[in-house]
């Protein structure tokens, strides 16, 4: 939550007149994995448990607000293919970036899905902002090894599904380094800075 927190507060002070984000899929209540009323998953088993992975909005342009919504035409024929079969032309690329960017500052960050034709965007404008000194270089090298998608349909689990909301994938009770990273620094000073706890805590399943 601190995370998601640190990175919106970091687009909106960074670009003015940035709307809200919005939130989809965590966790069920006990910590499992989202279902529908009748017991049906909503996520492949597994995933989404106790605060891991997060389903968010884009930001968008054209549009009233941030909400979870597809970000261009999905159709093809009238059938439903769930992915974008033509260019996200409501997709807000600077802003998403910079969020995108900001969340991998984090070494919480095991991965970041996104649909295949927002993708490529996405690289693209990290090297923009990278070479313009407005994001780490540790963020911009992570677009290539930590930024997740499917041009075409290679069987990774990315291709379809996100033409309306990224998937950010945490680390938890278990991290590359085998002890749990630092908290994320605040917004930048001359953006204003929020109050943060001292210290960032692992999620652990009940019992851990």
């Amino acid at each position: 939550a601190m995370l998601i927190k640190y990175a919106t507060a970091s687009v909106a002070c960074t670009m003015p007149g940035s709307f809200p984000l919005g939130l989809g899929d965590m966790s069920m209540q006990g910590g499992k994995t989202p279902a529908e009323p009748n017991g049906q998953l909503r996520h492949p088993k597994g995933t989404h448990d106790y605060g891991r992975d997060l389903d968010i909005a884009y930001y968008q342009v054209g549009q009233p607000n941030n909400h979870l919504r597809a970000i261009c035409n999905h159709k093809t024929s009238g059938v439903d293919k769930y992915h974008c079969v033509s260019a996200p032309t409501s997709l807000d690329v600077p802003r998403t970036t910079l969020f995108i960017a900001k969340l991998m500052e984090s070494s919480r960050i095991r991965v970041i899905g996104v649909d295949g034709k927002a993708g490529p965007l996405f690289q693209a404008e990290a090297a923009k902002l990278y070479k313009a000194g407005k994001i780490s270089a540790t963020s911009y090298k992570k677009f290539s090894s930590h930024l997740a998608f499917e041009v075409t349909n290679t069987n990774k689990g990315w291709f379809k599904f996100h033409h309306h909301h990224l998937h950010v994938s945490t680390f938890t009770t278990k991290y590359p380094s085998g002890n749990a990273p630092p908290p994320p620094p605040p917004p930048p000073a001359t953006c204003g800075r929020g109050e943060l706890p001292p210290k960032v805590f692992p999620i652990a399943p009940p019992g851990d």
